[in-house]
Formats: structure tokens, C-alpha cells, sequence
């Protein structure tokens, strides 16, 4: 990792770390680009620092969090790895139909499939560039 993508992991844990509760979610989204097993190890580093200096809430906020996002990539690398995965298929047919639809009917397609929304949905979306666009026109 070069110093550049370094300092843009730091500059993106103090985002999280300073933003509204909830709000962690969209930075992310904005952020795609940097969220890898690196960001994961960076907010590791940095939760040590922060406990060696007595910052609990930080420390607990970025191990708690480092977490997640182990988890969150774990569970994307094997949904994008299983080719039988039905739910992964619900996924990318949603994405396409929510591309194809008339403008206005989003909104109605999303509420009659809420059983696909969920965590593993938005990380789908995040991968796949043009629905990332489209859907933050939404």
C-alpha cells in the first residue's frame, strides 16, 4: 500500500468516525473504491493506537466496525463466488429491472420485493457500477 492509499484510509476512518449514527453506510458508498481488506487493517492499526492513548469509544467504535466490514466482505467474496447462489440471481435481476423501468416506478418495485433488500443487496449494488449510479438517482 503507497502513502497516497494510506492517507486516504485515514482520511476515510475519520469520516466514519465523525459522522452521524447511521450515516457509515453512505459514506461507504461514496468510498467504494476503498473498502478492502486494507481499510480493514488500517482501522485495526488505528483502533491500537487509539486504546494506547485511553480513547475507549474509538477504539471500540473502529474494532466493532473492522467487524463488520470482515464479515460483510466475507459473506460478498462468497456470494460472488458461488455461481448456484439463487439469491445473488434475485439480486442482479432486481438491479436490472430497477435499470429498466420506467422513471417513477422505483419506488413500487423496491416495495414489492423489501425480501430482497438487505445488506448483501446494497454490497451487490456497490459492485456492479452502472446500478451504483442509477440507483443514487433513486
Amino acid at each position: 500500500m503507497d502513502e497516497r492509499r494510506l492517507q486516504e484510509y485515514v482520511a476515510l476512518i475519520k469520516q466514519l468516525l465523525n459522522c452521524g449514527n447511521g450515516e457509515e453506510f453512505v459514506i461507504l458508498k461514496a468510498n467504494t473504491k476503498l473498502v478492502d481488506e486494507d481499510l480493514i487493517m488500517v482501522m485495526e492499526q488505528i483502533a491500537i493506537k487509539a486504546e494506547e492513548t485511553g480513547a475507549t469509544r474509538t477504539t471500540k467504535f473502529l474494532r466493532h466496525f473492522a467487524k463488520q466490514l470482515k464479515g460483510m466482505l466475507a459473506q460478498a467474496t462468497k456470494t460472488f463466488n458461488s455461481e448456484d447462489n439463487e439469491r445473488h440471481k434475485a439480486y442482479l435481476e432486481l438491479i436490472e429491472t430497477l435499470m429498466s423501468c420506467p422513471r417513477g416506478t422505483e419506488a413500487e418495485i423496491l416495495r414489492n420485493n423489501q425480501d430482497l433488500i438487505d445488506t448483501q443487496f446494497i454490497l451487490t449494488c456497490l459492485c456492479y457500477p452502472i446500478a451504483d449510479n442509477y440507483l443514487s438517482d433513486i
